[in-house]
């Protein structure tokens, strides 16, 4: 396969599992107003007075709240799980390329700047790739 059949697959991938998360959200909201119209029309069968339809409305504020929150923190979430998909990818790639580098380095003879740089670039890479986990798990 070339890159941009890979490319293309992936990103028709990663663009289905953003469309799965929407759907879930999506279906999570319909739940929630389901659930409220149900609980709103057992009230007024019930002959509810002013401050309970107050406390109703407050208590459906606040529903509504904790959804759009849920929401955001999943697709906050996917959003940074794919991120770190492509960094793990590109850190891989460079990682062989930092090993080619260095054999060569180590083929030529002594050369311990290069190495060294090499060296200090990888690790640094690492470390970004690792504080991109510690977000991920942190939310």
């Amino acid at each position: 396969r070339t890159f941009a059949q890979l490319r293309a697959q992936h990103n028709t991938i990663t663009m289905s599992n953003e469309f799965v998360v929407e759907r879930a959200c999506q279906a999570f909201q319909k739940s929630v107003n389901t659930l409220i119209a149900k609980i709103q029309k057992r009230s007024q069968r019930c002959g509810s007075t002013i401050s309970d339809e107050d406390k109703s409305i407050r208590q459906q504020r606040k529903c509504q709240n904790l959804v759009r929150h849920a929401n955001h923190v999943l697709k906050t979430l996917t959003a940074k799980r794919t991120s770190l998909k492509h960094a793990i990818q590109a850190f891989g790639d460079v990682s062989k390329q930092h090993a080619k580098q260095f054999a060569a380095l180590e083929d030529s003879g002594d050369d311990d700047d290069g190495k060294h740089a090499i060296l200090r670039e990888w690790f640094a890479n690492y470390l970004r790739l690792r504080d991109g986990f510690v977000l991920l798990e942190s939310g």
